[in-house]
């Protein structure tokens, strides 16, 4: 698995997931905010751009994530976070190994299966997907999600690399995850966020989460968007990083 990495190698790990049809500089402006304290890791998921793998599901992607720490980082890490599709792999990690990390930061993580969305994806995206190649229908894709207008370029790049196949197979697969009991176990002290702007099903995720781990905190940004604190508000989500690692 390919990744990004950030700070100095005998500083304590800190591992985090970019949202799906997104890529590593979701997180390069907190890993370079954090890189002084700790080595920040940004994989590259599994179908997306910067990945040798096609994307196959969640819980395999979060295999291949567990492989990478177990084989780099002596089997645990610090800190994991995600956004979105990274959140939900996290999620799995979490569920596959409970003493995978010490914490853990979930932010806009769906955990509720969404049966009518998941059906609608293949069809829509069979019909749609040479719309995603041009430049000006990714810029109003790129403007549904509020996020600073510097990212764009890196995001149409990387949007136009992904193939059908995998942009479909892991839209889906983020339709329709459901948190597996097993997320009960989890050793890690666990914050969980969502913005108050988010679609409920995001929303009703971060309280079913909390209720089903025993060490977490649940916060809801008001006014915010899917995906605006970590890659717009850098400084304010390293500084829940830096509370959390407190606790």
């Amino acid at each position: 698995m390919h990744y990004e990495q950030y700070g100095q190698s005998e500083n304590p790990v800190i591992l985090l997931l970019h949202g799906g049809g997104f890529s590593v500089w979701n997180y390069r402006k907190a890993a370079e905010l954090l890189s002084n304290e700790y080595r920040v890791i940004l994989p590259y998921l599994d179908g997306h751009a910067g990945s040798e793998d096609a994307f196959i599901s969640i819980e395999t992607c979060a295999k291949h994530v567990i492989d990478l720490i177990n084989e780099q980082f002596n089997g645990q890490v610090l800190l994991l976070g995600g956004l979105s599709l990274g959140a939900q792999t996290v999620c799995e990690m979490l569920a596959q190994r409970n003493d995978i990390a010490r914490y853990a930061l979930l932010e806009s993580a769906s955990v509720i299966a969404d049966q009518l969305t998941g059906s609608l994806i293949g069809p829509t995206f069979s019909a749609s997907y040479g719309l995603v190649k041009r430049r000006r229908f990714a810029k109003m894709q790129f403007d549904y999600y509020r996020l600073d207008q510097e990212y764009f370029e890196e995001y149409y790049r990387d949007t136009f690399a992904v193939s059908k196949q995998n942009l479909t197979a892991f839209t889906k697969a983020s339709a329709l995850y459901e948190a597996k009991e097993e997320i009960r176990n989890t050793q890690a002290k666990t914050m969980i966020i969502a913005g108050s702007k988010e679609p409920k099903i995001v929303l009703k995720s971060a309280q079913k989460l909390h209720e089903m781990m025993r060490h977490s905190e649940l916060q809801i940004k008001e006014g915010m968007y899917h995906g605006q604190l970590s890659m717009n508000h850098p400084e304010e989500y390293v500084q829940i990083i830096k509370e959390l690692l407190q606790k």
